[in-house]
């Protein structure tokens, strides 16, 4: 049993520092998602502007983002 004790302060540090490492990226994944959250909710927002406006009977206003937008974000995607 002692000839365990010192294998497990190493794994628990590997495992402290790999905490480490990981917590000290994840601003920077959440940071780089953001750019594309926006976007996709500017998309969503003139597509619920344009379903309001088609349920009311008018004739539908325009996109605050051009279709060449989109189609390209799908490309991206793989859409």
């Amino acid at each position: 049993m002692t000839d365990l004790l010192p294998h497990l302060h190493i794994a628990g540090l590997v495992v402290l520092i790999l905490l480490v490492m990981l917590w000290t990226l994840l601003p920077f994944a959440v940071f780089g998602i953001k750019a594309k959250q926006d976007r996709q909710t500017r998309i969503l927002r003139s597509i619920l502007k344009e379903l309001r406006t088609l349920n009311a009977g008018q004739t539908p206003v325009e996109n605050e983002i051009s279709e060449q937008e989109i189609s390209c974000e799908n490309k991206h995607n793989g859409d």
